[in-house]
């Protein structure tokens, strides 16, 4: 009976603090969604009110410790939550060998037990006081929804948690504000309501209910960690993408050519938050529209431009919120065979933001046979996406300030020259 009355008290508290939140409009969506079947704010308010222990805590903290690990912010994804628990952001990228390097750890009671306890008492109590429920939707579909929602637990200066105090949950409110409501989970298993900003999180564990925006990308330390000789010492060029490894191969030298100089980005400092607090870490791309010859590239005939081929450099950069204003070491590559022929390349320099795709039509330049040709280039890019810097990097600025840091809009970014 006592549990009957705690299930129906649950539920009925989540429906009131539920309902008016289960279909709100993402004011960042430029086209019309589907209603919300559980929101972000919907995650925060069952949390609270089914209380996280301290055996919840470590698996949250074990979790973004190692999405940070693996360089990207301190974030717990849904789906890691149901299928991995532990697990951070970006193991599904490692190799197998790394991944058993790591095992995860064995919980008790995971996390995804509370949403799998919660939902599973929807179906023995009464529809009318079902917290967000929606119809005859079943347990299970609610479950598959926060799965596949692309929503986490964003836990900002995880690394200051005491190991005992109990979280203040709040969620994002997608409308640029630097505070919001928050229920801090007491000792007793009282419940506060209270105002929850940056400055909080730094006094007490803070968990924020958002969405993420960084996971389908591969970042760098990843790449690394695949393969440590790729640039784990800091010394050594790092490839931008395991899937483009064949395609930076210093031996398509053209034939009859000396073995030549390569582009690589030494380093970036960023210089300013493009999200709001609640939002995390500045999700970084940086594009380089190149143009490169094709190794059967050979002669001294006009003609030979044609052989020459127009690609894209690109690859993400998580900048964490705390680490403005620090500099970045990278190593990138960004082009191969940087020939004498290259005068110019196109640069961008993003912070994701998502919308509709469209893109940046440019040209990047070849002086062959003391003749100039452009070669178009689309770089694509998202609609919302913060454009920091955008232009043409020209050979005579690389050689006048390599290894010099130099402004690109809100952040500073050294090149370098290195021998094949």
């Amino acid at each position: 009976m006592q549990r009957t009355l705690f299930t129906l008290v649950l539920t009925g508290f989540l429906g009131l603090l539920m309902a008016s939140s289960c279909v709100k409009e993402n004011p960042y969506v430029e086209e019309p969604e589907e209603p919300q079947l559980v929101s972000v704010s919907d995650v925060a308010k069952l949390l609270t009110v089914c209380t996280p222990g301290l055996d919840h805590m470590a698996e949250v903290h074990d979790a973004v410790q190692a999405s940070v690990d693996n360089g990207y912010d301190s974030e717990y994804t849904m789906a890691n939550i149901f299928n991995a628990p532990g697990a951070g952001v970006g193991r599904e990228y490692l190799n197998e060998s790394t991944k058993a390097s790591s095992p995860l750890k064995q919980y008790s009671k995971p996390l995804r037990e509370l949403f799998r306890e919660y939902y599973g008492s929807l179906s023995k109590a009464s529809a009318d006081i079902g917290a967000g429920a929606q119809g005859n939707i079943s347990a299970e579909a609610y479950l598959d929804y926060l799965e596949n929602s692309g929503y986490q637990i964003y836990w900002p200066n995880h690394e200051l948690w005491d190991g005992k105090s109990l979280p203040v949950i709040t969620f994002d409110p997608m409308n640029g504000a630097e505070e919001n409501i928050g229920w801090a989970i007491n000792e007793d298993g009282s419940i506060t309501t209270m105002a929850v900003d940056e400055k909080l999180s730094l006094e007490r564990p803070v968990w924020v209910i958002s969405n993420n925006n960084d996971a389908t990308g591969i970042t760098l330390d990843v790449l690394q960690k695949n393969d440590p000789s790729w640039g784990g010492s800091g010394e050594i060029t790092v490839l931008p993408s395991a899937r483009r490894k064949d395609s930076f191969n210093f031996d398509d030298e053209p034939p009859g050519k000396e073995s030549g100089r390569s582009l690589i980005m030494t380093s970036l400092t960023l210089r300013q938050n493009f999200d709001s607090w609640f939002q995390g870490a500045n999700e970084v791309w940086v594009k380089l529209g190149r143009v490169e010859a094709f190794k059967n590239f050979e002669g001294d005939k006009d003609a030979n431009v044609m052989y020459y081929n127009t690609a894209i450099t690109d690859f993400m950069l998580v900048v964490r919120q705390n680490e403005i204003n620090i500099p970045r070491k990278l190593n990138v590559l960004l082009m191969a065979d940087w020939t004498e022929e290259i005068q110019n390349s196109v640069f961008m320099l993003l912070e994701d933001d998502g919308g509709t795709v469209t893109s940046w039509n440019c040209s990047a330049v070849v002086k062959y046979n003391s003749r100039s040709y452009g070669f178009d280039i689309n770089i694509p890019y998202r609609s919302r996406d913060d454009v920091i810097w955008r232009g043409q990097l020209g050979r005579r600025y690389i050689e006048a300030t390599e290894g010099i840091e130099s402004s690109f809009g809100e952040a500073d970014i050294s090149f370098g020259v290195i021998l094949n």
